[in-house]
């Protein structure tokens, strides 16, 4: 992964690159709250992109944060899951949240 120069300099670069890089946080929490899900079901899940979400979820398990399961057959699944060191961010996920929630205004 490469560093942004807007987030080196600091104690919190490593983790903010990490974990808040594009799509990151959004695909831990779905992760979190699934114990398995497909490419497919995310991608619906997410509106994103297909090349993006493909390179997203390959730079999270290169990071250990993700699981890929290739189960054989025609056509062939793979699955996604949350490793023992994704789920240690969920709790900070979950802050993020409770702050959004106090302090911003809620969505249209």
């Amino acid at each position: 992964m490469s560093r942004s120069p807007l987030t080196t300099g600091t104690p919190l670069s490593p983790a903010l690159e990490l974990i808040f890089a594009r799509w990151t946080p959004h695909l831990l929490w779905l992760l979190g709250r699934h114990d398995v899900l497909r490419f497919g079901e995310i991608e619906r899940r997410l509106a994103i992109g297909t090349a993006v979400l493909s390179r997203r979820l390959r730079e999270l398990e290169a990071e250990g944060l993700i699981t890929r399961t290739l189960h054989p057959g025609h056509p062939a699944r793979v699955d996604y899951a949350l490793t023992d060191l994704g789920r240690t961010v969920l709790p900070l996920l979950a802050r993020v949240v409770d702050w959004s929630d106090a302090h911003l205004p809620e969505s249209p």
